[in-house]
């Protein structure tokens, strides 16, 4: 985990404990260590959120794992349209967002009821 990424979940807890203020500093700090000419956030509400989250994209662009766990977490869909080598969409209900327990774990351990996978 590289500081940044502590940075950037710091302005969404930020953001979402109402302390707007707060998440655009955090956010222009980083924004200001990466581009000298940054300016600070007029953004408020959900498009200061969605800032943030831009943000988080292009500072962990390509860092396994970041991305599928963020639409985990946010409970979004994961949509790659033409610009990606492999169109596809993954609804958030999709049965590949849920990461199964390996049978050799529930056979090895009597304490994991068989039906966590279902």
């Amino acid at each position: 985990m590289r500081k940044s990424e502590m940075v950037l979940i710091d302005a969404e807890a930020q953001f979402n404990l109402g302390n707007t203020q707060g998440a655009k500093d955090l956010l222009f700090a980083l924004q200001s260590d990466r581009d000298p000419n940054a300016t600070m956030s007029t953004n408020t509400g959900s498009a200061l959120y969605d800032e943030i989250l831009l943000e988080r994209r292009k500072e962990l662009y390509g860092e396994a794992g970041v991305e599928f766990m963020d639409a985990k977490r946010l409970r979004k869909s994961i949509v790659r349209d033409n610009v990606h080598r492999v169109v596809l969409t993954v609804p958030v209900d999709s049965p590949l967002f849920f990461l199964k327990v390996p049978q050799r774990e529930i056979d090895a351990n009597p304490n994991i009821d068989a039906s966590i996978n279902n």
